[in-house]
């Protein structure tokens, strides 16, 4: 049977749906096929799913099944519930329907029980039963619960996806012996007093058959005798380590990653910051920028390397720069900069020449007076049709005429025909972290734009004559419109 597609319905649209398929509304869900129940519950909202799991023992499972297919977060005070719920150790187990789970720092922050069972051996219960698992996170609390992963490597036969803050040499070790299809790997190290090799990269030969895409806490690399020819879409950042902290070599980067089509860098992770576009980073140093732009540049112009690469991302222009690509690369993401850096955008824009062009900047009106004089028509950016800009909202002031009328002057003389803007909470985290007063204001202040969107719209289509498509989305809501 033909399902139509459909996505969010709730319950009244799923008895309407049983309706349409069968003529007799007193059918009862449990007649249907099993499989097209399945379909129909993917398709409700968890609060829906939970609220058809009280209906009857078969929907209970059936549903079970759908929630569990979800990520589950393993917390103090759900552990004991989800280890009893998972029926481990009995002839009809449920553990089989966990495929992603997370396992949150409030499990380092316990007593060491939860009930009279201890909390080390409920998570090894769990883990080495869960052969069908797809995804593991830790954060970095639970990632010192090194005695809970001793054994459950081995168990872990269908894991693709691993996120690893490396807090201690134990950890490292209890996951090397992992001998699962592991394609996506985040590696973090955490403030320990030396890293777990001397040279990190090394440690993931283990995984080099499978792997295809890496999150890796390390900038510079110094082994050449490793290779990952599988891996595709590589991020680095380096938080703690590095010779050179906040420059980048990317001889041994591309030796190490021959491949790469997306790669992401932020040399000197450091979180944006308003202070920034006045003040810059104190971790930026004109030498090593300077120095690491001429000799990536030179090593680039005798070397073939990355030749098919599709899309770079940076987290700050500063790290675009540095890498002094020298061949056209579809698409460019640059994450930050500031006023005193607008000059470098010339540069790499010459270097990477994009079609698609992203840009984050703060809405503060400071920062967007820098819009129209951030590209210029005989910068290399004849080959920019597709434009993408996103505004960290993190105050209720947004000035929408500012906005617009600067991005359209920015524009009107370029040759974009996709244009996306894209306003959005922006929501620091720990100390920094904003009030809830101040993230209701500024949520109420994106509802009024997104009220506003149709002129917001007309105005930006009528002065920019090249433009051919625009999408507007504000918070988590879109528009689009297509210029006929």
């Amino acid at each position: 049977m033909a399902l139509p597609i459909i996505r969010g319905i709730g319950i009244v649209q799923l008895h309407a749906l049983i309706l349409e398929m069968t003529g007799d509304l007193k059918l009862k869900l449990a007649v249907l096929n099993w499989d097209v129940l399945l379909r129909m519950v993917t398709l409700l909202s968890r609060p829906d799913v939970s609220s058809l799991m009280k209906t009857s023992h078969e929907l209970y499972e059936l549903c079970l099944r759908q929630l569990f297919h979800d990520p589950v977060e393993v917390r103090t005070d759900n552990i004991l519930s989800l280890h009893g719920c998972l029926r481990i150790g009995t002839s009809h187990p449920r553990s089989h329907y966990l495929r992603d789970i997370t396992i949150s720092s409030s499990l380092s922050c316990l007593s060491r029980s939860a009930g009279h069972v201890a909390i080390e051996n409920l998570l090894s219960d769990i883990l080495n039963d869960e052969s069908l698992l797809r995804c593991l996170r830790l954060d970095w609390g639970a990632a010192g619960l090194s005695t809970c992963f001793r054994l459950v490597p081995t168990a872990l036969e269908s894991l693709e996806e691993v996120h690893l803050p490396l807090v201690s040499q134990e950890l490292w070790h209890n996951f090397q012996d992992l001998r699962s299809p592991i394609r996506k790997l985040t590696a973090r190290f955490g403030p320990m007093h030396r890293l777990p090799a001397p040279n990190p990269i090394s440690l993931l030969v283990s995984f080099g058959s499978t792997l295809e895409e890496l999150h890796f806490a390390m900038v510079q690399f110094e082994d050449d005798t490793v290779c990952y020819p599988r891996v595709h879409k590589l991020h680095l950042a380096d938080c703690y380590f590095g010779l050179t902290r906040g420059g980048i070599d990317i001889a041994p980067v591309v030796r190490a990653f021959p491949h790469v089509l997306d790669f992401s860098l932020s040399a000197a992770q450091v979180k944006p910051m308003v202070s920034h576009w006045e003040e810059g980073r104190c971790c930026d140093h004109a030498d090593v920028i300077d120095r690491c732009r001429v000799l990536n540049g030179q090593w680039q112009r005798e070397h073939e390397g990355w030749m098919s690469l599709q899309s770079v991302t940076v987290g700050h222009i500063i790290d675009l720069y540095m890498l002094g690509f020298s061949r056209p690369i579809p698409h460019v993401g640059i994450q930050a900069f500031s006023e005193g850096t607008l000059w470098m955008f010339r540069h790499v824009l010459s270097d990477t020449r994009p079609s698609h062009l992203t840009i984050s900047l703060f809405a503060r009106d400071q920062i967007l007076n820098c819009l129209p004089r951030l590209i210029c028509a005989e910068d290399s950016a004849t080959s920019l049709t597709q434009f993408t800009v996103v505004l960290r909202c993190d105050v209720a002031e947004i000035n929408v005429e500012k906005i617009t009328t600067n991005l359209t002057d920015l524009l009107v003389g370029l040759s974009v025909e996709d244009l996306s803007l894209r306003m959005l909470r922006w929501d620091t985290v720990g100390p920094y972290r904003l009030p809830q007063d101040g993230l209701r204001a500024i949520d109420s202040a994106l509802d009024r734009i997104y009220g506003q969107t149709a002129g917001i719209a007309a105005r930006i289509l009528g002065g920019i004559p090249s433009l051919r498509q625009l999408t507007l989305t504000v918070a988590q809501r879109e528009a689009r419109w297509i210029k006929a």
